[in-house]
């Protein structure tokens, strides 16, 4: 079972150009062994929030670009099941055995879905697996990586 990183998920389902292979691999996986976290769900619609925001005014039409983008994180939020950052993963994430504050620091929503994947005992799917190094006893896979 899988838990997608926030890029994956934009990948898939967010851009201008979603990544059809990526998506189709995550479509044919059997429905319930693909998962995201919260942290995804905040990631994404702070991003799409803030450039609607960037653009809240007349003088712009990027605003209506940003509201699309908005749109788009919401409606692709259903395509998954939703997992917690609860009291386990937040446990997990200050455990130093486990997570070295290193990466705490420098990528901390990083460090909350790498919680959430141990909690769960899940594989992660990134393509930015430096961010992830050094976590103890986490799986990551990264599904654009030509082999």
């Amino acid at each position: 079972m899988y838990i997608l990183d926030t890029d994956i998920f934009s990948l898939a389902y967010t851009t201008a150009r979603p990544n059809m292979a990526l998506r189709n691999r995550i479509a044919g996986a059997t429905k319930g062994n693909i998962f995201f976290s919260i942290v995804t769900v905040k990631e994404s619609c702070r991003g799409a929030l803030g450039l609607v925001g960037r653009y809240n005014h007349d003088q712009d039409r990027r605003l209506l670009s940003a509201y699309e983008l908005f749109e788009k994180v919401l409606r692709s939020i259903g395509a998954l099941t939703i997992l917690p950052f609860d009291n386990e993963c937040y446990d997990i994430r200050l455990d130093e055995q486990r997570i070295p504050a290193l990466n705490r620091r420098r990528h901390p929503e990083d460090s909350r879905i790498a919680a959430t994947a141990l909690r769960f005992d899940l594989t992660l799917v990134t393509r930015n697996e430096q961010d992830y190094q050094g976590i103890v006893g986490l799986r990551v896979e990264n599904w654009l990586q030509v082999s």
